[in-house]
């Protein structure tokens, strides 16, 4: 703004100049003018100066305060109450019978047959054709192309692209985000504990009880004679029914309360930042550049290769080849085997149980909570304003 003032300036004394009457004007051109007393006094006529309105950018830095959240966190002993369970172990007496066995020996004669073999070897001939190799060898010609690199050299126009870097000022808005306090009422939910009487299902127990398998006949597959399988026991596991007990169990409750909770809300205000971008500007130019063309030419060429063929002659061979055989013998054994028979005696026993009874105890307990508090810290941010001055510019006129 202050280089157009000057402009300004200079324009008006140069006019100035111009419009002023010279001193040999004045006097008629008569050469008089070299001498005071002769003419009368020189009189200037200067322009009249108007003056007009610009406005001129002036920028101003202005301070603002905001104010942001500070958190504390705290802690604090918090006393609530546990329930503990006690278990407490008894025995009682129970009485169940059991069968005990009692085991007889005694012998039984078995009659089996076993088969036995028998083996003979005889001689056979065999006659079989094999295929045996004949190899021939033979000229044939091969007929292949090569390829020769031939150069050449070629000229032409490149053209060369080149940027120049040209800078420019643009203005942008940007967001600019202030913190405000906002209270809302929040609901929050708090755990309380109460005691209920829960059934619960008790397996019964597992015991074992022998029973026996009374005998059967059977037929011996391979003699046909008619046979008799003894008695067995065998062991059985059986469970006792279930029974049904109560146990004291904690059952939460939850309370939900009103609680007021400040949070910060961000208001957003936009502002004109300048900034430089900068650009390419492309600048193309022509050259001559050489270069140089390789292109393949084909020849042919014949040679000659040694191969070699194989056929097969067949050819009828016999040999003489062992041969065994087997036949199976039958023959008859006697054996005597030990068997047992187990039968069962019952008996009474009395055995311990241990029974387990459980009791809740209220213990009281600590622990520490964090509790967080906000507390608003301000702080001063600068921000860039501009905004037009009016400035009174002289102008001339006739």
């Amino acid at each position: 703004m202050m280089s157009t003032l000057c402009r300004w300036a200079v324009a008006v004394v140069s006019l100035s100049a111009l419009l002023a009457p010279s001193a040999a004007q004045a006097c008629g051109g008569c050469g008089a003018s070299a001498y005071r007393s002769c003419c009368a006094p020189v009189v200037c006529c200067y322009p009249k100066v108007q003056y007009r309105t610009c406005y001129q950018t002036v920028v101003e830095t202005v301070p603002h305060t905001c104010y942001k959240p500070c958190y504390s966190t705290n802690y604090v002993q918090q006393q609530y109450t546990v329930c503990k369970p006690v278990y407490e172990t008894h025995n009682v007496a129970q009485q169940y019978t059991v069968c005990r066995p009692v085991v007889e020996c005694y012998d039984v004669v078995q009659n089996y047959s076993v088969c036995k073999p028998v083996y003979e070897t005889h001689m056979v001939e065999q006659r079989h054709t094999v295929c045996k190799p004949v190899y021939e060898q033979f000229q044939v010609p091969y007929c292949y192309t090569t390829c020769k690199p031939v150069y050449e050299q070629h000229v032409r126009d490149v053209v060369e692209c080149r940027y120049q870097t040209v800078a420019e000022t643009c203005y942008r808005t940007v967001p600019q985000y202030t913190c405000k306090p906002v209270t809302t009422m929040v609901t929050v939910a708090k755990m309380s504990y109460e005691t209920r009487q829960v059934p619960y299902t008790v397996a019964g127990q597992c015991y074992s009880r022998i029973e026996q398998i009374p005998a059967e006949c059977y037929t011996d597959p391979q003699t046909g004679a008619r046979c008799t399988k003894s008695a067995a026991c065998r062991t059985v596991t059986c469970q006792m029914p279930p029974r049904t007990c109560y146990r004291t169990v904690c059952v939460p409750k939850q309370i939900c309360e009103q609680v007021p909770c400040t949070r910060m809300v961000r208001e957003c205000h936009m502002i004109q930042v300048p900034y430089q971008v900068c650009r390419q500007v492309p600048v193309h130019t022509t050259k001559k550049v050489c270069y140089t063309t390789c292109r393949m030419v084909r020849e042919q060429h014949t040679q000659m290769i040694t191969q070699t063929r194989c056929r097969m002659v067949p050819e009828t061979i016999c040999r003489q080849v062992p041969v065994t055989t087997c036949r199976m013998v039958s023959e008859p054994r006697q054996q005597v085997i030990k068997c047992q028979r187990t039968r069962m005696v019952p008996e009474v026993c009395t055995r311990q149980v241990p029974v387990t009874t459980c009791r809740m105890e209220q213990e009281v307990c600590s622990r520490t909570v964090p509790v967080t508090t906000c507390q608003m810290v301000p702080y001063t941010w600068c921000e860039t304003r501009c905004r037009k001055v009016a400035v009174r510019v002289p102008e001339c006129c006739n």
